[in-house]
């Protein structure tokens, strides 16, 4: 597995109309939540892949000046299509930069975690339609 300075998730729910919500967690564990605004969330949809893929985010590059390190980026989807990005960057461990393997465990984390955001609405919904 891997360690990064800074995780970055965007969560956007389009059921809902609220603004979508941004949690950064720091190395040192510092975490702080904040509204996204709308810039913010098209500036991370723009740095997935062709096709809304995950995306390898080289340091030096142009999408990675954006977050100052090099990182990866994935989307986070729901029943309903992409809502959010789950993204990581400047790799603290023994090597520079991000590889393909560690994109997968990326991708694969982005998926339980989508997965997570979708049963947590379904919650919800249910205790909401409950009680009625």
């Amino acid at each position: 597995m891997f360690r990064g300075e800074t995780v970055e998730v965007i969560l956007h729910d389009p059921a809902v109309s609220r603004p979508a919500t941004r949690v950064v967690i720091e190395s040192s564990g510092a975490t702080h939540s904040e509204t996204a605004g709308p810039d913010l969330v098209a500036a991370r949809r723009a740095m997935l892949a062709v096709g809304g893929g995950g995306r390898l985010l080289d340091q030096g590059g142009p999408a990675s000046q954006a977050i100052g390190a090099g990182g990866m980026i994935v989307p986070l989807r729901r029943a309903r299509g992409l809502d959010g990005t789950l993204m990581v960057a400047g790799r603290l461990d023994d090597l520079v930069t991000f590889g393909k393997e560690d994109l997968r465990a990326l991708e694969t984390l982005g998926a339980r975690l989508s997965l997570v955001a979708e049963n947590s609405g379904l919650v919800e919904r249910l205790a909401a339609s409950l009680a009625e």
